[in-house]
């Protein structure tokens, strides 16, 4: 899932986060581009201008940590926030800091903490581009 502007939010599609995106879609101060699979999420990004990525790590085509390297290699600083059910492997392997993973939530999680975690961290991504000198 991809947030842009409303806000531009990007977030893979899966059957087991249409609640979630339900959820996101009514609250998060973005509008959602939902993406079928890995894939198609990482040239959604780079055809848009996300301001947040939802992602599950389980996709076709693509892993959330394969997308999510791959969107580092071209912005170090938009906040990534993965869902998974090897919160525990990713936690242990380093992976999550060595990528700047700003969020991990293990399944079974709640939409509610998500769009928190979304809405934190774009506001923290927002006052950081506010302080950057010119």
């Amino acid at each position: 899932l991809l947030l842009r502007p409303r806000s531009r939010t990007l977030r893979p599609d899966t059957e087991r986060h249409r609640g979630l995106r339900a959820d996101v879609d009514g609250a998060a101060p973005s509008t959602p581009i939902v993406c079928g699979d890995g894939q198609l999420a990482w040239e959604a990004f780079q055809a848009n201008a996300p301001v947040a990525i939802i992602s599950d790590q389980e996709m076709p085509r693509m892993s959330g940590v394969e997308l999510c390297r791959n969107v580092r290699s071209q912005n170090k600083e938009i906040p990534f926030i993965l869902v998974t059910g090897r919160q525990l492997e990713l936690s242990t392997t380093g992976v999550a800091e060595e990528l700047g993973i700003t969020k991990i939530f293990g399944k079974p999680f709640s939409p509610a903490d998500v769009i928190t975690a979304v809405h934190d961290a774009t506001r923290e991504s927002s006052v950081r581009q506010v302080k950057a000198p010119a």
